[in-house]
């Protein structure tokens, strides 16, 4: 099954109900079809957690060792229904096939090369590798690492503001942009050699981050503060926002990542850099995430009022 990933929130209750329980689309004990790896698997759901608006799942796979059992997300499952392990059945068959086909064809790839390109481009209808290829660009994008503690910082962050109607104040400091600057002045002062590549996509994170705010980043109780605080400073959010939004930006990254036109060399590079950009943030938890809560006077905190993402 390839390599295990035992990361992810190891809370003592089964499932923090931070989100509507309604909207979770699997339950503890329930059988799905995962995807691990270029293959599904018969699981069964171990743990539920939800954070800003996402899902995770502790599967344990049907007839494997315990070892490895895992932490997934929304998008590796599927329900376990007849006509589902029927269809993945034959996907799983048909990955032998291809896996083997592939193998046969390494020994004259070169005899072959031409009936596989077009004018350097893999032809449309060679299924096989046109899906391997997405296959492996989602499991790359998925490879981005939150750490242990800063995802209990995430469910404190969303029970803060989804549950006791509270919000982080404004502007915080440090905010992302000095975050950001002293993440590359950190990197800069190990290894001079890489200074521009990691400017550059520092740059490109922030950006990143100032477009996916006010659309992706913000729970309905933070929309008005956001406005306010936009009228009030007159700068991009990344200059009035800090470390507990920034944070929330690495839970939508894959996503954001798997629908860019990145190279694969490129996207490895990125995903490398955001992990140990992730592990430096850690390294800081205490320092950055001391802002204070508070409730706001215009904000309803009735607990039967759903507060999703924006």
């Amino acid at each position: 099954m390839g390599s295990s990933n035992n990361t992810g929130l190891t809370d003592s209750s089964d499932i923090q109900k931070l989100e509507d329980a309604d909207s979770c689309p699997f339950s503890i004990g329930e059988m799905v079809i995962a995807f691990h790896g270029h293959s599904f698997y018969a699981a069964k759901v171990l743990k539920i957690v939800g954070y800003l608006n996402n899902w995770d799942f502790f599967v344990h796979y049907h007839g494997w060792n315990k070892k490895w059992d895992e932490w997934v997300t929304t998008d590796r499952l599927m329900a376990y229904s007849e006509d589902n392990v029927r269809n993945h059945l034959a996907i799983n068959k048909q990955q032998e096939i291809d896996k083997s086909m592939k193998l046969a064809r390494s020994s004259n790839f070169k005899e072959k090369n031409a009936n596989v390109f077009v004018s350097g481009k893999k032809r449309k209808n060679d299924d096989c590798l046109f899906r391997g290829n997405i296959h492996i660009t989602m499991e790359m994008c998925a490879k981005i690492q939150i750490p242990l503690r800063l995802k209990k910082h995430l469910v404190d962050d969303c029970e803060f503001v989804t549950r006791m109607g509270k919000l982080p104040r404004l502007p915080r400091h440090p905010n992302v942009n000095e975050i950001l600057h002293w993440y590359v002045q950190h990197r800069t002062k190990e290894n001079d050699s890489s200074a521009n590549s990691v400017q550059e996509i520092m740059k490109g994170l922030q950006c990143y981050f100032d477009k996916a705010l006010p659309l992706r980043l913000l729970y309905k109780r933070e929309r008005r503060q956001y406005e306010r605080a936009m009228a009030a400073y007159d700068l991009p959010p990344s200059h009035v926002y800090g470390a507990e939004h920034l944070l929330r930006l690495f839970v939508m990254l894959p996503e954001l990542l798997y629908h860019a036109n990145i190279e694969e060399d490129a996207l490895v590079e990125l995903i490398l850099q955001f992990n140990d950009f992730l592990k430096y943030l850690r390294e800081n938890q205490r320092k950055w995430f001391r802002t204070g809560y508070y409730v706001a006077d215009d904000t309803d905190t009735s607990a039967d009022e759903q507060d999703d993402i924006v």
